[in-house]
């Protein structure tokens, strides 16, 4: 019996000792932060912009009704912790009980052990004890089990409310998104309106001129507002994007650099890179955006990146100073005026960031230039100090702009007469142009005078016109010879073919 006895103890010490690591893996405080993770902070919605439409109403209505559920889920997710945290006092409290009744065991072991020599009844007491506590046991264990599954049900249930708050979350970034879209939509019809506002404004002014149209003007002059202005004046808007303040520092006449072929050019300091728009509507001719240096001296003067823009009216913009690669156009682009063309810069001769800008004729030249925007301040002159705010309203024509020809009396002042189209600006090279016109000369005797850049000298051609003067004749700028540009002079010559003048400058052409 006494051995029995001992046996009984042993398994039970044992079944003790499992009970106890059952106890542990349910202490285990994986639990713990697995609720810490969930502790994560919510993201609050900004009051939303009350100017925007019904739809952005909508929205904000249907993001109060997402954080009222997440909310809830809050509600719900703190009950579960208060839940769990019960569930643990009462396994804290039944590791308590199971420790009292492991020393109660212990106790009785020891009892059992000093009584081994005593009567059975007392054996048979301590059995029953130990049957009673063993019972005790299963029932704790029953309740572990009990407890265990109702936490796997409230992971579950918190699984299940992250995965509903991850849903809302995202239907908050999906109305956020909608919302962002929704304000872009509305800055771009803002934008449109003042773009259209702006239209109305050239459509009114070109209304203005049709109604003007029956002034008549000499060949010498253009219409303007009424007035028969002189061609040799060219009225432009400022080469700066509408709403821009600039201010003018040096203009016409200028001693430092403003003289001689540059008489009539104009400065806008500004800082680089800011952008710069067509002052009148035309085609790329020439780009140049490879340097960038520059220096406040005349050594730097063939350092500057430009552009030049032909107008088809035998007047040619040029924008100078821009910053490296600059450029925002390309050789052969059409640009309406207020199109964005380039950005400014501080390359080539310049004593600070500016715009260097001037209207040359064909022969190089500037021409004097009076602005919109300085019309009501000094009847358009720019001066020094003399700032606006630029007027140039961008409108996208769609139209493809022609390089300028030769006008009738572009080479008058040579003695020829011209009654044929031919490039002034652009030529091609290996094409054959068909030059018609009148020589002045007694002997009925032209030339023709082509640059050889490469060479760096004058290719004549002499031609007999016939007994009236007239003449037609073709006109070519041969590959094998001409590469990249020239210059051209047509004139009327003696019996040797010499011009009975010589001349200061010529036509200068892009050859492509």
């Amino acid at each position: 019996m006494a051995t029995n006895n001992l046996t009984l103890v042993m398994i039970l010490i044992i079944g003790l000792s499992g009970i106890g690591n059952v106890l542990t893996v349910s202490n285990n405080m994986q639990i713990e932060e697995e609720y810490t993770q969930l502790d994560q902070d919510k993201s609050t919605v900004d009051d939303m912009n009350q100017q925007l439409n019904d739809e952005i109403g909508v929205l904000q209505d249907e993001r109060e009704d997402i954080l009222i559920v997440l909310r809830y889920w809050r509600m719900e997710y703190t009950q579960s912790e208060v839940n769990v945290s019960a569930l643990n006092l009462q396994i804290d409290e039944i590791k308590i009980q199971l420790s009292d009744n492991l020393t109660a065991l212990s106790q009785l072991q020891m009892d059992l052990n000093d009584s081994l020599s005593t009567s059975s009844e007392q054996s048979d007491a301590l059995n029953a004890s130990i049957e009673s506590l063993q019972n005790d046991m299963v029932s704790l264990n029953a309740a572990i089990v009990s407890l265990n599954s109702s936490l796997l049900d409230l992971q579950q249930q918190l699984s299940a409310n992250n995965a509903t708050i991850a849903d809302l979350q995202q239907q908050l970034s999906a109305n956020n998104a909608a919302i962002v879209v929704l304000q872009s939509q509305s800055d771009y019809y803002q934008n449109l309106t003042t773009t259209l506002s702006g239209n109305i404004t050239v459509l009114e002014g070109q209304i203005e001129q049709l109604e003007n149209a029956q002034l008549t003007c000499s060949s010498n002059t253009k219409e303007m507002n009424g007035k028969c202005i002189s061609k040799d004046i060219v009225w432009t808007y400022l080469p700066f994007q509408y709403g821009f303040n600039i201010a003018a520092s040096q203009s016409s006449n200028g001693f430092v650099s403003h003289n001689a072929g540059m008489l009539n050019a104009v400065d806008f300091p500004t800082p680089e890179n800011t952008t710069i728009v067509a002052a009148i509507s035309g085609i790329v001719v020439q780009v140049v955006e490879n340097f960038s240096t520059g220096c406040p001296t005349s050594a730097c003067e063939n350092e500057s990146n430009f552009i030049v823009i032909d107008h088809g009216d035998s007047t040619f913009a040029m924008y100078a100073h821009l910053t490296v690669n600059g450029s925002l156009v390309e050789v052969g682009d059409s640009v309406d005026a207020g199109q964005n063309i380039a950005l400014s810069g501080n390359t080539g001769w310049s004593t600070g960031p500016h715009l260097h800008f001037e209207i040359k004729d064909l022969t190089g030249n500037s021409m004097p230039l009076l602005f919109y925007e300085f019309e009501n301040i000094s009847g358009g002159s720019p001066f020094w100090g003399i700032s606006a705010t630029s007027e140039n309203i961008y409108v996208n024509s769609g139209l493809t702009f022609d390089y300028s020809s030769c006008q009738s009396n572009q080479f008058i002042t040579m003695g020829i007469q011209l009654n044929s189209s031919i490039p002034c600006s652009v030529a091609e090279l290996d094409r054959v142009y068909v030059l018609t016109g009148q020589t002045f000369s007694p002997q009925q005797r032209f030339g023709v005078a082509q640059y050889d850049v490469d060479d760096s000298q004058w290719v004549y051609t002499c031609y007999a016109a016939n007994a009236d003067g007239t003449f037609t004749i073709d006109l070519e700028w041969d590959s094998t010879t001409f590469t990249e540009s020239s210059y051209l002079m047509i004139y009327s010559a003696d019996a040797n073919c010499y011009s009975y003048q010589s001349w200061y400058n010529s036509i200068g052409l892009w050859l492509i």
